[in-house]
């Protein structure tokens, strides 16, 4: 029995011994290992890592990679002066595939044979990729196939995907080796750094690198940060106010307008963080520019208010976590999973620190930050403990969604102080032209067509002159609008603003495409009498007509977005406006009609009595002659025309005067 009993603990022990040993950090032992941070083990425990060694297969090396916070695809490139233009690179697709692609710029790589790999394999846990595969040394004879018997840099990347095309990755999730590495090298050595080393293709080019590795016994190559995470969770934290040297980007992640603001006082907005050194807190100091009640950092999946883990900042000195589940004021919760609180308040700007555990379960409403998130803020009035709905104007957001686990960035921010000024000018263009001079411009030229038949200008009557400055006025004023809000806004606006603007967006694209469709129909018309012009006559209408109601639709959205977001009562009003202005021109539109049929009956009856009035006696030409009651109608049908397009341009020009005078005031 004591045999039995010795034999089992010894075989226990062996077991023991051989799990400790798989758990082991293989890294400068038995494998090569690009990391971050460079102490991190598993892989899956990294912001991203890079491992190889020399493969069973002769002149062939094993690789193995894994990134943080992706769902689309990584990649690892090999780069012979650490920049992507010209290097080949292996992607792992969320699809479980493995390809091969080569950039010969700064753009999206394309496809390459699969040729030189083997021994594929995917996995994807928790929104993190891991992959490996074999790759041969060298192929002689295959285009842009490198040849790793030559030292190389490692390029690292991540981003989305829609197929085999792998869309061009941010630069917060870029990374690059140091140094070039020798992979023909018997020595295992391990780099990186404590947060990685995040770089751009033009910091790349202004680093000095070393051709070449490290030789002799295993070694760490880690450039030391300016201050350790450690000190940040243990110590009292060091505000970016009492540094002189500017930390985004290098021992701390920023998110500040403007871009390159520092220190935080002199921001619109500063959110910074850093992760601890045991990867499972996050330090954050944020403030806001202005006198408020309270300032607010949430998190969210999509960038709106909606669904969002909110911290806020009061300036009575008290911190408290809410949850957003609308866009309605959010409801408190209970403060856990935060310490460390700092509430300031100088100059009537509340200055504000916490520490924030990365991610609890057991937290409701507390959202998993290893996962990737936007960051929101805002600002307002507070009552007590509760915070008041902000303005829009006092609301910002992160472009793209942060890893908060990755090396430190500086991202966010326009340096255009005037962003808000924009906005405004981008509504403002948009009710003139569309609200204003197309509702006037389309009337005008249905039913005003016999108003000042003598008058001319330039040979052409008046009607279609009018006509004419109404529909060019508009397209200037929605062209310029359009342009204005794609470069303030830095391009096409996603889903990830919210589908109100999402929306918006779509359906006022559409409406310029419409209107300037229009113009360039109407420049090249055929001539009257000519038999394409009754077809041009039904597409001008009906594309003129269309355009106008989708930029009908898609302001409902934009006044709808400013309803959502602060429930300010003019927002309410505004709204309203709009509503009514849709319900006057139906009406105003049935009234013409209505008017339009009976004149032209009355003009019918007037045409055949003249006709019928070719007779020879003069009893019948008395009975057929157009009597002037007949011809006072007439008359009196165009008075009350001409009064009912009189009251129209009123209404249309009240209703723009005041959507603009809404748009220009609001929060100013």
């Amino acid at each position: 029995m004591d045999v039995f009993k010795l034999n089992f603990l010894v075989v226990g022990l062996y077991l023991t011994i051989l799990l400790s040993l798989s758990k082991a950090d293989t890294c400068g032992v038995s494998q090569f290992c690009f990391r971050s941070p460079n102490d991190c083990f598993p892989a899956s425990e990294c912001t991203y890592f890079v491992g190889w060694s020399p493969s069973n297969t002769e002149g062939a090396i094993d690789f193995e990679l894994s990134m943080s916070g992706t769902s689309g695809y990584i990649a690892l490139g090999f780069s012979k002066d650490r920049n992507m233009a010209n290097s080949d690179i292996i992607a792992c697709l969320s699809d479980n595939k493995i390809l091969r692609y080569y950039a010969s710029s700064r753009a999206t790589p394309t496809r390459q044979t699969d040729v030189g790999l083997s021994n594929e394999a995917t996995t994807i846990a928790g929104g993190t990729i891991t992959c490996s595969f074999t790759r041969q040394l060298s192929l002689v004879g295959e285009t842009n196939y490198f040849d790793l018997n030559e030292p190389h840099f490692l390029i690292l990347a991540k981003g989305m995907r829609q197929d085999e095309s792998i869309y061009q990755h941010t630069s917060n999730s870029r990374y690059s080796s140091d140094d070039s590495y020798d992979f023909k090298s018997e020595t295992p050595v391990t780099q990186g750094s404590a947060q990685g080393t995040p770089v751009t293709e033009e910091s790349a080019q202004e680093t000095p690198v070393t051709q070449g590795s490290a030789q002799g016994t295993p070694v760490t190559l880690a450039s030391q940060p300016r201050q350790s995470t450690t000190e940040r969770r243990t110590n009292t934290p060091k505000s970016t106010e009492q540094s002189s040297e500017d930390p985004c980007g290098e021992s701390q992640s920023c998110l500040r307008a403007p871009l390159n603001c520092y220190p935080a006082s002199s921001c619109t907005y500063f959110v910074g963080w850093s992760l601890s050194q045991n990867r499972d807190e996050l330090y954050f100091e944020y403030t806001l520019s202005g006198n408020n009640g309270y300032v607010a950092l949430g998190f969210s999946k999509n960038g709106g208010m909606s669904n969002s883990d909110i911290i806020a900042c009061l300036s009575s000195g008290q911190l408290s976590r809410h949850y957003a589940i609308s866009r309605a004021t959010p409801e408190m919760q209970d403060d856990v999973g935060v310490s460390n609180e700092k509430v300031e308040v100088v100059d009537g700007t509340i200055k504000c620190s916490f520490t924030r555990q990365l991610s609890n379960a057991g937290f409701q409403n507390f959202f998993n930050l290893s996962q990737d998130h936007f960051i929101i803020l805002a600002k307002g009035d507070s009552n007590g403990q509760s915070i008041t709905q902000h303005s829009q104007s006092a609301r910002y957001a992160s472009a793209n969604s942060l890893d908060f686990k990755s090396a430190p960035v500086s991202v966010g921010g326009s340096e255009d102080d005037n962003f808000d000024v924009k906005i405004k000018a981008h509504g403002s263009l948009m009710v003139i032209g569309w609200i204003g001079f197309v509702s006037i411009g389309i009337v005008t030229a249905r039913y005003l067509k016999d108003f000042l038949p003598r008058k001319t200008i330039c040979g052409k009557p008046f009607w279609f002159r009018f006509h004419a400055m109404c529909m060019i006025t508009a397209c200037l004023s929605f062209m310029s609008s359009f342009i204005l809000i794609f470069i303030t806004l830095e391009g096409w606006v996603g889903k990830g603003r919210g589908d109100n603007t999402y929306h918006h967006a779509i359906i006022g694209t559409a409406a310029v495409g419409l209107g300037t469709l229009n113009l360039i129909m109407a420049i090249f018309r055929p001539h009257p009498g000519t038999p394409r012009r009754p077809i041009f006559n039904v597409l001008h209408f009906a594309v003129g007509f269309l355009g106008w109601l989708c930029a009908i639709v898609a302001t409902f959205y934009g006044v709808r977005i400013y309803y959502n977001t602060t429930g300010n009562v003019t927002d309410i009003d505004a709204f309203n406006v709009l509503i009514g202005f849709t319900i006057f021109i139906v009406i105003m539109f049935v009234v013409f009609e209505l008017h339009k049929l009976s004149t032209r009956k009355k003009e019918t009856s007037t045409d055949n009595i003249a006709l019928d009035s070719i007779t020879d006696t003069p009893f019948e030409e008395h009975r057929n002659r157009p009597t002037q009651r007949m011809q006072e109608q007439i008359v009196g049908s165009a008075a009350v025309r001409n009064i009912m397009y009189f009251l129209y341009v009123i209404g249309v020009t009240l209703t723009v005067v005041y959507l603009v005078i809404t748009i220009v005031i609001k929060d100013s």
